[in-house]
């Protein structure tokens, strides 16, 4: 479970403007279930992911997690197109703190091995870019997996998300745009909306309070 406690949440909107993206909020998430985020405001949403994941700390309150939780998975976001394969997973097993020469065996057997042309933007190797770093991920164990935005990944990759969170039988808690992806992916949810968080077991009738 993850448990927020009378956290608040600002974004900066650039100077010394800021908006509330949360506001006092006491609120228990399910990590071993598929949890979708939902909200009429994209900005907060990844805010709230960003939370969750530990990249940015709460101005009020705490968050404590009983399990461990996944990088924020985002479309290309992960691996720096400039750098190479081998770089990109140097980078990424320091972060996590592995050995990078496991990971990129794990990548490998798991046919992601050539991504070494970084610099080309046609969108079959963009494509293979995301798969690979979704792959990096979902090949490490965690207890539940955060993602932003599903929407945004091609159809293939997001199928490929589910299928190995499937496979290690644990969580996500995701952000999504789209009823349909909501409907075919999540079994709970969350509605975000004037910086308030209302919790549904059920996800049509958090679409149906999303959609008022």
């Amino acid at each position: 479970m993850i448990h927020l406690e009378s956290v608040t949440m600002t974004h900066a909107l650039g100077g010394t403007a800021q908006k509330t993206v949360l506001k006092p909020t006491t609120i228990t998430l399910p990590t071993d279930r598929k949890l979708v985020v939902l909200g009429p405001d994209l900005l907060a949403k990844s805010a709230f992911m960003r939370l969750l994941a530990g990249i940015e700390a709460p101005p009020q309150g705490r968050i404590r997690l009983g399990v461990r939780l996944s990088p924020v998975i985002k479309y290309l976001a992960l691996f720096h197109p400039r750098l190479s394969f081998l770089e990109n997973v140097d980078f990424v097993a320091n972060l996590l703190n592995v050995s990078p020469g496991d990971l990129a065996l794990l990548l490998e057997a798991s046919g992601y091995s050539d991504l070494s042309r970084s610099e080309s933007q046609q969108h079959s190797e963009r494509e293979h870019r995301i798969a690979a770093e979704v792959a990096l991920l979902t090949l490490l164990p965690f207890d539940c997996y955060l993602a932003d935005e599903i929407g945004h990944f091609p159809e293939a990759i997001r199928a490929q998300l589910f299928d190995s969170i499937d496979k290690r039988k644990v969580g996500i808690i995701f952000a999504c745009a789209q009823p349909r992806l909501a409907r075919q992916y999540a079994d709970c949810a969350i509605v975000m909306r004037d910086g308030l968080v209302y919790p549904f077991p059920n996800v049509e009738e958090a679409l149906g309070f999303h959609g008022r």
